[in-house]
């Protein structure tokens, strides 16, 4: 049992083993608790076992690929660096034939070859040249598998060149120059060196390194060269370190022990196995707090005392007397050497707060060839003095203490590679963040298994409340309609919560416990009968009520009331005689009665506005999201087939001989027709453009009249024409809800033929007059939307332009409507409408056939085309149309060259661009059609002209906008606004900003309106209109308007006869004022003094030439002592003194004028004068002056918001 679990532990244990067992774990795993998380069926758990595994098997070959890869790469490296990296192309050759030998041998076949570089432990060794590295491995006693093909590196002058690279059974060492170790030169390629170790052996680039430094170098360096050795040494580790991202195990040998004095004499005697021991010492890492100088020196003498307690024995061995004194002198050299060596071996490994601390393993002490005069460290000094010198006697080369040291010491301790603290430290993050997330994991299961444990069990208990509730509701002896209608629908509403969770189940319903799935089956087999014993019965019942009712008032009506009352009484009828009587059922009819009869019945609440006496639609339902829909659609899926278990309602034969009797009158196509329209309309519904014309330019074309379903060929086609025959055939032949089980046919109705001829041509008649008569309203009223913008419009434009744009999809469709064939199957009304037309293909039906002649010519597609001829060449129109307005958005300034040419065409200059031309030849397209079909569908086709063109106006308007309020509102505020004459309370305007703006020729307003305004606008029986074209134009508001006239109005006033200074012409006529001898009015340097003599017209001017500005009045009593006296000064005193007085219009252009002043003495006087102004516009009128003001847009605040 032992020695089987010792066979099998490997195998456990090892990565193929490990990964073997968590894979037959899963697989168990998955098989057995599969059914527990869903997965029920076997296939669908071995598709997740086999998808499992082929995972696994993809994992692994891919990294077999990925490590053999790396493996060649290393390889192709190794045996391809240039000169540069290996200096000597016969390593090279040597290289590839060791790696050919390590890849033919067992280990290589057992390792695929390229891999076997990644098998086996890699250790390197480091020193200064001479140091014996390449010795001590050359005499290690190691297996080299390639040992045959000679030596195993190219020995450069002094040592190794570069890197050798020994492979032995157990492990690869590298052993590099010393050269990298010591010289600073060659620093760049010994860390290109280490990056390629890292590179291709990323996982774990070296497991060991071994520090090799001569004996010899140590006891004879003084303390500098000690130091330096250090330091030197010391860097390369941490090189190794930091690039390589490793804390890797570090055995300082010390090497050429043989040349201290003694040693060969000392260890001779040793056999071969003896001589392969290991000397030295191994640090144990659990001491790393011990002082290291204290460890190194316990076990230094503890050698020493070793090497003592043997000293006697190899005394009494040894017969040369020289010798004798060498062996009892050899632990007293070491004794002598400890001093050096531990301040060696202390300042190497003494701890660096800013580098990785290297894992020191052990000192160790060895020999490779026993060469050299040997070092005298007690009384060498003595001899040096007294000129004394002895030959090294001649002794066999032998090698002491290396084999064991590398595979009982370096080689089994190849794990002891760590990360370092960085690497460590996130990998512990690493590890920590793994197990949260497992435990979280494990814990969101958990909770997400307990939640569908629990979900489950109430939805469980849902169901069973469910069927509780049902059965007490049905099956008590006396139903109650409410209580069973609650009982049904929220047994229904938990029906169709099943369904929609065998559909698409929850998250919360998941986890391997939902059940309720059987539940379904069960459950509708309780509705059913529940339905049947509980509601139907009822529902007849409610309708043998109604019938009843309806034929009482049958019998009390005239014969208008009657006919009013005849669809309702025949459908009432109908209904009830399919609902008793399962061979004459149309289940969709009775399913939509019984949702309407749900409510009626007292099944569910009755809404304040709907009751029971709402008799109207019982052939529908009321609302779309009936809740009881979905129970009367499973309950008529069950119990309208001719197997159900289910029995009819009895009925009421008296009530049904009754109803027969009133309805059995001759038939009136105006009632045929109201069933053909009410069933089509319950079939069909109103069909939106966007349906028609798809996503792409929807928005662009509408409508103002929609078309319903049932006026489409499809209709005609599918049920239309048939309901007619259907319905001729039941009036003329006989009916089974009137005439009961009498088959059609026995007892047609007298002359059924003709009258047959007469019901058709009246409903086709009725029919296709609607017909028409929608389709031609909806032709005319369809328009293209307003366009928003140029650019959109340059798009809108390309779309509708385009052959499977909007008005080519909609054009299709009017073709394809109007173009209305008779059923294939109704060949007698087929040959008489091909014989009419005198042509053997199929034909419109003859009452759309002219009548829409024109309408036909217009839309349907030519042969093999997409559209019509004169589409076509409208498309064509409307595609140069968009051009145009292209080239207009592509501008520097769309808006200036918007201006520009909405203002060449208001003024007639434009006639050759091609938004006219389309215009006018649009007219053009309908010769030869007939005036009201030219009048129906020309506002189609000129709609996106007069659209494109008022996208131009608007954009032109901007630009107006724009050039006004720079030009002419910026200037007026800025200058003029807030001074006076404008604002009476402001400072006076400089009379020659007045002329700057107001001039009528060279003044700002009259010049901007002249070039920029006149193409735009016109003056018509003295006031300004708007120019338009096709009725589109700028749309300037009132206040503009209103605010040139004003403008005008100062214009004329200021500058009598165009000329070019102002120039106000009045005279002034004196009043006499009692109290007063004498009256002064004065105005820029006039005078006039009035002293109560006989009056007269005096001429003023203003400005005047003087240059003495301003204006006063004043009045003398007849002391002459007392005055009255008000002046202004500047050059507009005289328009301010006019603003203070009283003023009124006598007749035409003559004013009274009244000042009211007040003397010195405090009375107050009242001096007038007449006023004649030289023209009737005058700067008096209505206060000229007084809040004149511009406006800031010429179009208004929301004109340029939208385009109108």
């Amino acid at each position: 049992m032992n020695r089987a679990i010792s066979l099998l532990a490997p195998l456990i244990l090892s990565r193929a083993g490990s990964i073997a067992f968590g894979l037959i774990a899963l697989v168990a795993l998955i098989w057995l608790l599969g059914p527990i998380l869903g997965l029920t069926s076997a296939q669908g758990r071995l598709l997740l076992i086999g998808a499992l595994i082929a995972c696994v098997l993809i994992y692994q070959l891919v990294r077999f690929l990925i490590v053999r890869r790396r493996g060649a790469r290393l390889g192709r490296e190794l045996a391809s660096e240039d000169s540069h990296m290996l200096d000597i192309q016969a390593l090279q050759e040597k290289m590839k034939e060791a790696i050919s030998a390590l890849k033919s041998s067992d280990l290589g076949i057992k390792h695929r070859g390229s891999a076997a570089l990644y098998a086996l432990p890699w250790f390197m060794i480091i020193g200064p040249s001479a140091a014996g590295k390449s010795t001590l491995l050359r005499n290690s006693g190691l297996h080299f598998p390639y040992a045959q093909h000679g030596d195993q590196h190219i020995q450069g002058f002094g040592g190794t060149r570069n890197c050798d690279w020994w492979f032995s059974d157990e492990a690869v060492i590298l052993d590099t120059a010393g050269r990298y170790t010591t010289e600073s030169e060659d620093h760049p390629e010994w860390m290109a060196f280490l990056r390629m170790l890292r590179k291709y052996r990323s996982r774990r680039p070296v497991n060991g390194v071994i520090v090799a430094v001569s004996m010899p170098d140590i006891l004879t360096a003084d303390a500098a060269q000690l130091e330096r050795h250090v330091k030197i040494i010391r860097e390369r580790i941490n090189e190794l370190i930091t690039t390589l991202k490793l804390v890797f195990p570090v055995y300082l040998v010390f090497t050429k022990v043989d040349l201290v004095k003694g040693f060969t004499a000392y260890f001779e005697d040793l056999g071969a196995n003896d001589r392969e021991q290991v000397w030295g010492f191994f640090l144990d890492p659990r001491h790393k707090e011990t002082d290291l100088a204290a460890q190194f020196d316990a076990h230094i003498e503890s050698l020493q005392t070793r090497l003592e307690g043997q000293r006697f024995h190899k005394l009494a061995l040894q017969r040369r007397l020289d010798r004798k004194a060498e062996v009892f002198d050899f632990p007293n050299q070491l004794s002598a050497a400890r001093e050096r060596l531990r301040d060696f071996v202390t300042l190497l490994f003494k701890p660096n707060p800013y580098q990785e601390m290297p894992e020191f393993s052990g000192v160790y002490l060895t020999s490779g060839t026993q060469e050299g005069k040997p070092l005298e460290r007690v009384i060498g000094s003595l001899s040096d003095a007294f000129g004394y010198s002895e030959s090294a006697p001649a002794t066999e080369s032998r090698a002491y203490f290396i084999k064991d040291l590398f595979s009982r010491v370096i080689f089994p301790n190849r794990e002891a590679v760590a990360r370092t603290r960085k690497l460590l430290w996130g990998h512990r993050i690493g590890k920590a963040l793994t197990a949260v997330a497992g435990i979280a994991a494990v814990t969101l299961v958990s909770f997400v298994l307990a939640g569908s444990y629990t979900a489950n069990a109430v939805l469980l208990h849902q169901g069973q409340a469910v069927l509780e509730g049902l059965e007490k509701a049905v099956l008590s002896p006396r139903v109650e309609p409410a209580q069973a209608g609650k009982a049904l629908l929220d047994a229904s509403a938990h029906h169709q919560r099943l369904l929609a969770y065998e559909a698409h189940r929850p998250l919360r319903l998941r986890g391997g416990t939902y059940r309720a799935g059987r539940h379904v089956e069960p459950l509708e087999e309780a509705m059913v009968h529940a339905m049947h014993r509980a509601f139907y019965s009822e529902a007849v019942q409610v309708l043998e009520h109604r019938l009843g009712s309806v034929s009482a008032r049958w019998a009390e009506a005239d014969a208008a009331a009657r006919d009013d009352l005849r669809q309702r009484y025949y459908d009432t009828l109908r209904l009830y005689l399919m609902m008793t009587d399962r061979e004459r059922m149309d289940r969709d009819e009775v399913a939509a009665a019984l949702k309407d009869l749900w409510s009626v019945a007292g099944f569910a609440p009755v809404s304040p506005d709907k009751g029971p006496a709402n008799d109207a639609a019982e052939g529908a339902p009321r609302n779309g999201d009936d809740p009881a829909a979905a129970l009367v659609a499973m309950f008529m899926e069950r119990f309208a087939v001719d197997d159900s278990d289910f029995a009819t309602a009895p009925r009421d034969e008296t009530l049904i001989s009754v109803a027969r009797t009133h309805l059995s009158t001759d038939p009136s196509p105006e009632y045929l027709y109201a069933q053909v329209t009410r069933k089509a309309r319950a079939r069909y519904a109103e069909i939106p453009l966007t349906q028609v014309i798809g996503r792409r330019g929807a928005h662009l074309v509408s409508s103002q009249v929609s078309v319903h379903g049932m006026y489409t060929h499809a209709a005609w086609q599918e049920f239309i024409s048939g309901e007619i025959d259907a319905l001729v055939t039941a009036a003329t032949q006989g009916d089974w809800v009137i005439d009961g089980d009498r088959l059609p046919g026995n007892h047609p109705v007298e002359n059924s033929g003709e009258l047959a001829e007469e019901l058709t041509r009246r409903l086709r008649a009725f029919y296709f007059d609607e017909y028409r008569e929608t389709w031609t309203g909806f032709i005319g009223g369809l328009r293209v939307g307003r366009l928003s913008g140029l650019n959109s419009a340059v798009e809108d434009l390309l779309v509708l332009s385009d052959v499977q744009g909007p008005l080519a999809q909609v054009a299709r469709w009017i073709a394809q409507n109007l173009y209305v064939q008779e059923p294939a199957g109704n060949t007698a009304v087929l040959a008489e409408a091909a014989g009419a037309s005198g042509r053997s293909e199929p034909a419109v039906v003859p009452e759309l056939d002219r009548p829409l002649q024109d309408i036909r010519r217009v839309f349907t597609p030519m042969e093999e085309q997409p559209v019509s001829e004169r589409m076509s060449q409208y498309l064509a129109l409307l595609s140069a149309v968009q051009g145009e307005l292209q080239a207009l958005a592509s501008a520097s300034d769309p808006a200036r060259d918007s201006r520009l040419y909405s203002a060449a065409l208001l003024s007639g200059r434009a006639l050759d661009t091609e938004l006219y031309k389309s215009w006018v030849t649009i007219s053009s397209l309908f010769s030869g059609i007939d005036a009201g079909t030219r009048r129906m569908v020309e506002p189609l086709f000129r709609s996106p002209v007069r659209e494109a063109w008022r996208t131009v106006v608007h954009e032109a308007s901007r630009d107006i906008e724009r050039e006004w309020q720079n030009a002419v509102t910026q200037p007026f505020q800025r200058r003029l606004a807030d001074r006076f004459p404008f604002d009476p309370r402001g400072e006076d305007a400089a009379i020659v900003d007045v002329v700057d703006f107001f001039h009528p020729d060279q003044g700002i307003l009259w010049r901007f309106a002249g070039e920029n305004l006149s193409a735009f606008m016109h003056e018509q029986q003295g006031r300004w209109r708007a120019r338009d074209w096709i009725g589109i134009g700028p749309r300037f508001s009132p206040q503009f308007f209103t605010g040139l006239e004003r403008a005008r109005n100062v214009s004329s006033s200021l500058f009598a006869g165009g000329g070019r200074e102002p120039v106000v012409t009045f005279h002034l006529y004196p009043i006499p004022t009692p109290g007063m001898s004498e009256v002064v009015f004065e105005s820029n340097g006039q005078t006039y003094r009035y002293r109560n003599e006989p009056q007269e017209w005096r001429r003023f001017v203003w400005p005047g030439e003087t240059g003495a500005f301003g204006a006063r009045i004043r009045g003398l009593d007849h002391t002459g002592r007392y005055s009255a006296e008000r002046q202004v000064d500047g050059v507009w005193g005289l328009f301010r003194l006019l603003s203070e007085a009283n003023l009124q219009n006598l007749s035409g252009d003559v004013y009274a004028t009244e000042w009211r002043l007040q003397d010195n003495a405090g009375n107050r006087h009242e001096i007038r004068f007449r006023l004649r102004a030289d023209r009737q516009q005058n700067f008096i009128q209505e206060r000229l002056f007084a809040g004149f003001r511009l406006p800031s847009s010429p179009f208004g605040e929301a004109a340029l918001s939208r385009a109108e």
